[in-house]
């Protein structure tokens, strides 16, 4: 899959949208291949794709999948697979579908409600039919279109990065006890400390040395509760220098030093 910024999707009219409950014994098959591209948002329930290809997918509650214009395919549910269906057609000589490697692609969102409350107001234009309902209509599915891409453009970013990352994120684990810097961090993953940086923090949510501090942290907490050290040597096993730093650190993080901490649970 390849997303950018000039990603576009030119749709040219909606063929039909609505609600449907599928089960067990409406199993739905598109042999003959689908007619039109379309979106569909699980409400709930559970129901397994099976594509010509020998694909299978499996899709519940709040996922949503974006199935390509002449897929074979056949429904198999387990209960009743409720849904919001809506069928388009497309522009393809003025869209980018380069997202689109399959016949299919499934989206588990972080907003599946957001989603679910344009994809209610669009059936309910469509089933109405008032006065510009076709506008309207269009108007909630490029809303749909919109989020769904952008979305799967940031879920492929940060795995790429979690990717790139991973060497820096080895070496942090291994050598939290280390004095670390973001020059040997970056060159792990072949980026400039700045681009590092920010992409760690926007993965992870903190920088690369508050992620080192959270382990030392963690590691502290596990050797002060094991008897078998004291604070001293648990300030050098942590790669502290200077046991009062680390006595500061620990109460920082913790609101209470390592001795305290230690006679809480000891």
């Amino acid at each position: 899959m390849a997303l950018n910024d000039t990603f576009y999707i030119d749709i040219s009219r909606i063929e039909f949208a609505h609600e449907f409950i599928l089960n067990k014994i409406n199993v739905c098959s598109r042999l003959d291949g689908r007619k039109n591209y379309g979106f569909v948002y699980c409400i709930d329930g559970e129901a397994e794709y099976v594509f010509s290809n020998g694909k299978v997918i499996k899709v519940s509650g709040g996922q949503i999948i974006f199935l390509k214009a002449n897929a074979v395919y056949t429904i198999q549910t387990k209960g009743d697979f409720r849904h919001y269906t809506v069928n388009f057609d497309i522009n393809e000589a003025s869209s980018n579908l380069s997202f689109l490697e399959d016949d299919f692609c499934i989206l588990k969102s972080d907003n599946s409600e957001i989603y679910r409350h344009i994809f209610k107001k669009l059936i309910m234009h469509w089933r109405l039919k008032n006065n510009c309902y076709e506008m309207y209509s269009l108007a909630n599915l490029y809303e749909i279109t919109a989020n769904f891409l952008s979305e799967l453009s940031e879920k492929e970013h940060n795995a790429n990065a979690r990717a790139r990352l991973i060497p820096a994120k080895e070496y942090i684990d291994k050598n939290f006890n280390s004095q670390l810097n973001l020059n040997l961090l970056s060159n792990l993953t072949n980026m400039s400390v700045t681009n590092f940086r920010r992409e760690w923090t926007k993965l992870y949510g903190v920088s690369p040395m508050e992620y080192r501090d959270e382990i030392r942290l963690n590691y502290a907490k596990e050797y002060l509760l094991s008897g078998y050290y004291t604070v001293n040597e648990v300030s050098d096993k942590c790669g502290f220098n200077d046991t009062n730093y680390f006595i500061r650190f620990f109460k920082k993080h913790t609101g209470v030093s390592p001795r305290r901490f230690t006679n809480q649970y000891l």
